[in-house]
């Protein structure tokens, strides 16, 4: 597939899931402040795995103190909980609880439900094409 091929895939695509998955009224998040956009992004790119905090701040672009004050606000508030890397103690991780998890879907311009439609309709490895190709087009733009 060449370049144009995908980029008109994309821009053909996107505003199709865009519009079939995009909720009708705004999401609400917790009860309470509601995270920062920067705060929210560093919750996005937390994502599944646990995260070296010295990767995160320079992935984002940011200085690790100014990361270091962010995280230590979502600890605070039982969002991400930060420990020792296990296979070299002096570097940290940070990863997202269980609460941030369900925050982050609910305060997605998407609708889960009917992601979660779209996506049973699909087999396994569909699904796992999908996630991919998405995660590698964010990975890419970022």
């Amino acid at each position: 597939m060449t370049i144009d091929d995908a980029l008109d895939a994309v821009q053909q695509q996107y505003p199709r899931i865009w519009h079939a998955a995009h909720r009708r009224h705004p999401p609400r998040g917790l009860s309470g402040p509601q995270p920062s956009e920067r705060e929210l992004t560093v919750l996005a790119h937390l994502d599944r795995h646990p995260r070296p905090v010295a990767d995160l701040a320079n992935h984002l672009h940011i200085a690790a103190s100014t990361l270091s004050e962010v995280l230590g606000a979502l600890e605070a508030r039982g969002l991400v909980v930060r420990r020792s890397d296990p296979a070299d103690k002096r570097r940290r991780l940070a990863e997202l609880t269980n609460d941030a998890r369900q925050l982050l879907r609910s305060t997605s311009p998407l609708d889960a439900s009917r992601l979660q439609s779209a996506l049973q309709t699909l087999t396994e490895d569909q699904r796992q094409t999908v996630a991919t190709g998405l995660t590698l087009l964010a990975e890419a733009l970022s």
